[in-house]
C-alpha cells in the first residue's frame, strides 16, 4: 500500500514536471530570441538531471543498506526512471521545438525577401522614372495650355492644373532623385516647348531642386536682358520666363526674395498681376512680409484692387497673421478709396472672410 502510494504521488509530480516544460516550450513560442538563448542552459540542467538520477539511483541501490528491502529498491527505481524519462522527454521536446521554431522562421524570412523583391521587381519594370516622365512629356508637348502643379490655375495665363495629386511626384523625387533631375535637365534646353519648360520649373521650385534652379536663374535674366518682359511676347514666353524665376526663388533664403523685389520694383502691369497670383497657389508666410513691402511702396488703386485682395485673402485664410493697419493705411491712400474699398470687401466676402474690419 505504502509503495503504491509512492508510485501515485510520483507519476503526479512527473506529469507536473512534463506539463511545466511543456507551457514553458509554449511561451517560448511568443519569445523566440529568448527561447533560443535559455535553450542551451535548459538542456545542460536536463542532462545534469538524467546523471544525477543515475548516479544516485547506483549509490542507495549498492551502497545504502537499508535500502536493500524491496521497497527501498522499488522507491528508488521509480524515482530514477521518472527522473531520466522527465529528461529525455525534455530534451527531445526541446530540441524538435527549437528546430521547427527555427525552420519556420527562416521559411517566412524567404518568403518576405522574396515577396519584397517581387515587388521591387515589378515597381522597377512598371514606373520607372524615366518612363513616366516620357509619357508626361508627351502629353504636355501636345497640350495647347501651360501645365501646372498648382491650383487654382491662371486662366488668363493659359495655365491648366497637371494633376489633382502629386504624391507620385514626392515619392518618385524622394526615391530616384539624381534620374529626375537629369530627365528635367533634358526639359530645361532652349529647344524644349515653353509649356514643357513651364512644367519643368514647376517641379524643380517646388521640390527646391537647388542646383537646377540656379540654372533655371541664368536663363530667366538672360531673357530679361533681351527685354522679354517688355516685348510683345505672348503669355507662354513670359509666363515660363517668371515661373524659372519662381522657382529660383523657391530655394533663396528668406523663399521668394527675387519675387517680392521684382514686385516691388516692376512697372508691368502683366508682371505684376503674375506675381500677386503666387499667394493664392502657394500661400506660404513670406508672402506677408513681401504683401507689406508692397503696399508701404504702392497704393492699391483699381488696376491692382482685385489682385492685391485676393492675394491677401489666400495668406488669410490660411492663417497667416496680417498688419490690418498697412492694409488700411493703403486703402485710405488711394485714389479711388470708395469704389477700391467696394472692390475689396466683395472680394473678402466671396472667399468668405469678415470684411468689416476694413
Amino acid at each position: 500500500m505504502g509503495v503504491n502510494r509512492i508510485e501515485l504521488i510520483l507519476d503526479i509530480k512527473l506529469g507536473e514536471l512534463i506539463m511545466t516544460l511543456v507551457r514553458r516550450s509554449k511561451n517560448s513560442e511568443n519569445k523566440p530570441d529568448e527561447a533560443k538563448h535559455r535553450f542551451i542552459d535548459k538542456l545542460l540542467m536536463l542532462v545534469f538531471f538524467s546523471v544525477f538520477a543515475l548516479g544516485m539511483s547506483g549509490f542507495f541501490i549498492i551502497d545504502v543498506g537499508w535500502l536493500s528491502n524491496q521497497i527501498g529498491k522499488s522507491l528508488v527505481e521509480h524515482v530514477s526512471t521518472a527522473l531520466i524519462v522527465t529528461s529525455i522527454l525534455g530534451i527531445f521536446y526541446e530540441f524538435l521545438f527549437s528546430r521547427l521554431r527555427d525552420e519556420r522562421l527562416r521559411s517566412l524570412l524567404a518568403e518576405h525577401q522574396l515577396a519584397m523583391s517581387n515587388v521591387v521587381n515589378a515597381y522597377d519594370m512598371l514606373i520607372t522614372p524615366k518612363q513616366v516622365f516620357d509619357l508626361i512629356q508627351d502629353i504636355v508637348s501636345q497640350t495647347p495650355k501651360l501645365p501646372t502643379l498648382y491650383s487654382p490655375a491662371r486662366a488668363e495665363g493659359n495655365e491648366c492644373s497637371f494633376a489633382g495629386s502629386i504624391q507620385y511626384f514626392d515619392s518618385i523625387v524622394a526615391q530616384r532623385p539624381k534620374e529626375v533631375e537629369s530627365i528635367l535637365q533634358s526639359w530645361i534646353l532652349p529647344t524644349s516647348p515653353s509649356n514643357l519648360k513651364f512644367l519643368a520649373s514647376d517641379l524643380i521650385g517646388k521640390y527646391r531642386l537647388k542646383p537646377l534652379a540656379e540654372e533655371l536663374k541664368r536663363i530667366a535674366y538672360l531673357q530679361f536682358s533681351k527685354g522679354i518682359l517688355q516685348s510683345n511676347n505672348d503669355d507662354f514666353d513670359t509666363s515660363w520666363v517668371l515661373n524659372y524665376l519662381w522657382a529660383w526663388s523657391r530655394c533663396e533664403q528668406p523663399m521668394y526674395k527675387t519675387m517680392g523685389d521684382l514686385l516691388i520694383s516692376t512697372d508691368n502691369r502683366d508682371t505684376r498681376e503674375w506675381i500677386l497670383f503666387v499667394p493664392r497657389q502657394m500661400p506660404d508666410t513670406e508672402w506677408c512680409n513681401i504683401l507689406e513691402r508692397y503696399l508701404h511702396r504702392h497704393k492699391i488703386t483699381m488696376d491692382n484692387a482685385e489682385d492685391v485682395a485676393r492675394a491677401l485673402a489666400a495668406l488669410k485664410l490660411a492663417g497667416h497673421e496680417l498688419d490690418q493697419n498697412i492694409l488700411k493705411d493703403a486703402l485710405k491712400n488711394s485714389e479711388d478709396i470708395e469704389e477700391v474699398r467696394e472692390v475689396v470687401i466683395s472680394i473678402w466676402r466671396e472667399m468668405g472672410l469678415d470684411a468689416e474690419q476694413l
